[in-house]
């Protein structure tokens, strides 16, 4: 037995979160990927400078924030 038991629940909670977690994503895989920023996308082509880069990051329509630090990234 070890000096700390509540280490050791600690590990043990951790691995039974980790199985839970991996058997529900687990069920997800057999799916098929949807890519739905297609529409978002769009002004990337029109990116010519630093200004252009500001302006497609801020200027996004999808949700009430824009979006823009998934635009950014």
């Amino acid at each position: 037995m070890t000096k700390h038991p509540t280490l050791l629940v600690l590990y043990i909670f951790f691995g039974v979160g980790v199985a839970l977690i991996f058997s529900i994503y687990s069920l997800a895989w057999s799916g098929t990927l949807h890519f739905d920023d297609k529409v978002n996308l769009n002004g990337l082509q029109s990116i010519a400078d630093w200004t252009g880069v500001l302006q497609f990051i801020f200027s996004g329509e999808s949700g009430p924030t824009g979006r823009p630090l998934s635009l950014a990234t």
